[in-house]
């Protein structure tokens, strides 16, 4: 996401890792979220994460899960926590 240009904050917390280029600055209302496992094993299962960001690229969260623990529930907590986090709440989210 860094394009060299601007440095970003990372705030690294039990809960996910955010992201903030330009911080302090307004991040764009349209969010978009994806969930998809990764190409890495942990005691032989896949690990999974949650990726919400600003269509405007101001924003990026990830939370990593154990395949055990993805359903719509960790999603949820997930975008809950990206919510808090930031300190506001995207309107769309694609």
């Amino acid at each position: 996401m860094d394009d060299g240009s601007t440095p970003l904050t990372d705030e690294r917390s039990d809960e996910g890792i955010v992201e903030m280029k330009c911080p302090g600055s307004e991040i764009s209302t349209a969010w978009e979220l994806d969930v998809y496992s990764r190409p890495v094993l942990v005691d032989g299962k896949k690990l999974w994460e949650v990726l919400l960001t600003s269509s405007d690229s101001k924003m990026r969260f990830v939370r990593t899960l154990p395949s055990s623990a993805v359903n719509s529930k960790a999603v949820r907590d997930a975008v809950e926590s990206c919510i808090e986090e930031v300190g506001e709440r995207g309107g769309d989210c694609k």
